[in-house]
């Protein structure tokens, strides 16, 4: 069995079911910093930084061979094959294949992943996102604080969220959007503000029948946005539109109102009339076309909004209740 270095969670060596702890905080600094350049040189300033960040010691190249050292003797573990940290002009290189190192392994996996859904290999897609997540144990690098490491913490992140969408879009587009919800929350919990983040989820939540937590969601976001940012939602992009959002993909139109508008095409008016409305017809032609393929709501709103683009869709919508069917005269709402 080869050897594995793994950065996901503590920073450690392992071989032949065995674990070596390379040492203190900064040799295992130093291990993760060899092992994510893996068989690529490091110069001996990178790997200073990355170790002691601003602050280096008195004389910081012997201190860099001391850890070394001890890093060469962490590779060793029962006879196995190990690694070999080689000195090349005033750099490190750790000959070791990429795939050895778990986080190496893991971008790799999630970067081939991507690249078969843009194939229409979407369950091969699926099979590496779900090796790439065996990989995975905590955060990386636990226990080390050092600006390097923070970074790579950073980058793997990025990575962590991006299998997270690619694995959300493939679901999504499978019409499993009950295994989408878990996947997406944790990363909402840390990313409040992430448009594309909140969209797929509160798609995943209608989709699975969750259409009241779906909106709760969208209009906390837009809420958020506005709050923290200090500025609108992005173009298109809309609490009160996404919560009437259309029938997600691959969901055929099987209500009772569906069937109902197929066998009665002549409905009894019975909505509001027409109220004078001028502007907004951006977010009626959007508030039209969210509505176009919904069930109806139990009531129309009172707004004057939600009364001008009703009596557009007059002839769309039956009759729910038979004591309103009569016509209703016109109503000036509120704003």
């Amino acid at each position: 069995m080869e050897i594995e270095i793994r950065l996901s969670g503590s920073v450690e060596v392992r071989a032949a079911g065995r674990r070596r702890d390379p040492g203190p905080r900064q040799t295992r600094l130093a291990l993760a910093a060899l092992a994510w350049d893996a068989s690529r040189t490091v110069s001996m300033d990178t790997l200073v930084h990355r170790i002691w960040d601003d602050h280096p010691p008195a004389k910081p190249r012997a201190a860099l061979y001391v850890h070394v050292t001890r890093i060469r003797k962490a590779l060793e573990i029962d006879g196995q094959p190990a690694p070999t940290v080689r000195t090349q002009a005033n750099s490190y290189v750790m000959d070791v294949d990429p795939d050895r190192v778990d986080l190496r392994r893991y971008v790799s996996l999630v970067n081939q992943a991507r690249s078969l859904k843009e194939s229409n290999s979407a369950a091969d897609a699926l099979q590496l996102l779900d090796r790439a997540e065996t990989l995975w144990c905590g955060e990386p690098l636990a226990g080390i604080s050092a600006y390097w490491a923070g970074e790579l913490r950073s980058a793997v992140g990025e990575k962590s969220l991006a299998a997270a969408m690619l694995r959300a879009e493939i679901l999504l587009e499978a019409g499993r959007f009950g295994e989408a919800v878990p996947v997406l929350l944790p990363f909402v919990a840390d990313r409040p503000v992430d448009e594309g983040l909140v969209e797929r989820l509160a798609l995943a939540l209608h989709g699975c029948g969750r259409t009241a937590d779906a909106t709760r969601l969208l209009h906390r976001t837009q809420r958020r946005i506005v709050h923290d940012l200090g500025t609108d939602a992005s173009p298109g992009w809309t609490a009160s539109n996404r919560a009437s959002s259309p029938r997600p993909p691959g969901r055929a139109p099987t209500g009772h109102h569906d069937h109902h508008r197929a066998l009665h095409p002549d409905v009894p008016d019975n909505l509001p009339g027409d109220v004078p409305w001028v502007g907004r017809r951006a977010e009626l032609r959007q508030l039209g076309a969210a509505l176009s393929e919904a069930p109806p709501p139990p009531r129309p709103s009172p707004s004057r909004r939600s009364a001008a683009w009703a009596a557009s869709a007059r002839p769309r919508w039956p009759c729910t209740s038979p004591t309103r069917c009569a016509t209703t005269s016109p109503t000036a709402g509120s704003t």
